[in-house]
């Protein structure tokens, strides 16, 4: 019996210690064929102090996903004043800024910019918060 409970146990860790993707898939849209995945989104907001991945529904006032050159942002709470910016990261120049009074919903259409790493800043009201993400 005690073999029996010790086999179970090397099973289980073996099966829950696989690494996770990097990119977890949010979505199939059948409507359109759309993939989105999720970008890891870090910074601090009103409900946050420290520089962290924020990853409890409650703490994250901002979800980011793409979809091949289309980045999309959810905002799961009403933050005003939003200045949402894009910069290239090894030339630091800016390939996006918008401001949005209370956005919702956002698609940022990066079809014309070149592959390689990008920084994504939102910034509004006691929140700023980034993310680090590849074309």
């Amino acid at each position: 019996m005690a073999k029996l409970f010790f086999f179970l146990f090397i099973i289980s860790t073996a099966l829950y210690s696989q690494p996770v993707a990097a990119e977890e898939v949010l979505k199939y849209d059948v409507t359109n064929g759309l993939v989105w995945y999720s970008v890891p989104v870090r910074g601090h907001s009103s409900n946050s102090s420290d520089d962290k991945i924020l990853r409890s529904p409650a703490l994250t006032p901002v979800k980011a996903f793409m979809c091949e050159k289309t980045m999309r942002l959810d905002f799961s709470s009403s933050i005003k004043d939003v200045i949402i910016t894009v910069v290239n990261a090894s030339t630091g120049e800016v390939v996006y800024s918008e401001n949005f009074a209370t956005p919702e919903v956002v698609f940022i259409n990066l079809d014309a910019e070149e592959a390689g790493d990008y920084r994504l800043d939102v910034t509004g009201d006691a929140t700023a918060l980034w993310a680090e993400f590849s074309l």
